[in-house]
């Protein structure tokens, strides 16, 4: 048996898991106008790849944040509509940094 038949198992299986993980469902719409936001809604940075929160938008640009971390700013470009599951997943986010304050309280 050659070295390149012994990998093939493995790498069938390897291919194997990734084709089962979940597809992450995303909106194809981005935003093109500042007043196509508003604060508190939740958005996905397409480039970060992850759900955020808008606080503000003016112009090209709006400033978002994740619970628990610091704003940043994002062109409106990069941005697309949050989907349910990014809404759950920013609030299951949300739980866990609650809970990680609260330890942090009992602690002192």
């Amino acid at each position: 048996m050659s070295a390149r038949g012994g990998d093939a198992p493995a790498a069938s299986t390897a291919k194997h898991r990734r084709d089962c993980l979940p597809a992450v469902p995303r909106s194809p719409q981005v935003f093109t106008s500042w007043r196509q936001l508003k604060p508190g809604q939740v958005v996905f940075d397409r480039v970060k790849d992850m759900p955020c929160m808008v606080i503000q938008a003016r112009g090209e640009f709006a400033v978002v944040v994740r619970p628990g971390g610091q704003p940043w700013e994002v062109p409106l470009r990069r941005l697309s509509p949050a989907t349910e599951y990014h809404c759950r997943q920013l609030d299951a986010l949300a739980n866990h940094v609650a809970y990680q304050r609260r330890g942090e309280e009992h602690a002192r």
